[in-house]
């Protein structure tokens, strides 16, 4: 039969609250502390590398510490309190909220998005997927996107320093008339809506969009 460490766990004996060369009883706490994390990275099974070998860390600064009663050094006091930080669970990353409306569905500016790569108008820059249909919404003051557009329904994501509603509002009125729409944004910005290029051409000015990107409306 194969030698399992899981199948004997190590007990720390009881500690005293302090001892002469740890009169503050601070070397002892901490000892303690290491051993608690030193078992929480074993919990995570023997598979997990890093955690053995911290598990075995761990340990060896608490023995130190019950036998000398201070750190070594500044640098392994540091490493201590990184170890126990290391060893506490991880914070499962929040997901974003999905914004509670009614299914909104913007058929117009869907179809038309199967024809563009992308669309920017005001602050929105609307993306296809590359080779897909779905598309991604994205605010210029949001780092991810604020909502997707599968099938010509919207679903949106509440995200800091966005107001969903407001983005709701600007889509809307995209989808009444999505190609006069992107004719304005480029009138107004001087770029072209689609390519994001600088209108130059006093035709493309006046459209208020591109000659090539025009022939895809």
């Amino acid at each position: 039969m194969s030698f399992n460490p899981a199948n004997f766990p190590f007990t720390m004996p009881a500690l005293p609250a302090a001892t002469a060369a740890d009169p503050s009883g601070e070397a002892i706490q901490c000892a303690e502390e290491l051993h608690a994390a030193a078992c929480r990275f074993e919990a995570r099974g023997l598979g997990d590398q890093f955690a053995r070998k911290s598990a075995m860390a761990a340990r060896d600064i608490a023995a130190k510490l019950v036998r000398f009663g201070s750190f070594a050094s500044d640098a392994q006091r540091e490493y201590a309190a990184k170890l126990v930080t290391w060893s506490l669970p991880r914070a499962a990353a929040a997901a974003p909220a999905v914004v509670a409306v009614q299914p909104t569905e913007l058929p117009r500016l869907y179809a038309l998005m199967q024809r563009l790569a992308k669309l920017e108008i005001g602050k929105l820059r609307i993306q296809r997927e590359n080779g897909g249909s779905r598309c991604w919404i994205r605010h210029v003051d949001a780092d991810k996107a604020v909502g997707k557009l599968d099938g010509g329904v919207l679903t949106q994501w509440q995200r800091p320093g966005v107001d969903h509603v407001e983005v709701l509002l600007a889509l809307l009125t995209i989808e009444a008339d999505p190609e006069a729409a992107a004719v304005l944004h480029g009138k107004a910005s001087g770029r072209c809506s689609v390519c994001s290029r600088d209108l130059t051409n006093p035709e493309s000015i006046a459209r208020g969009i591109g000659p090539i990107c025009a022939e895809r409306f």
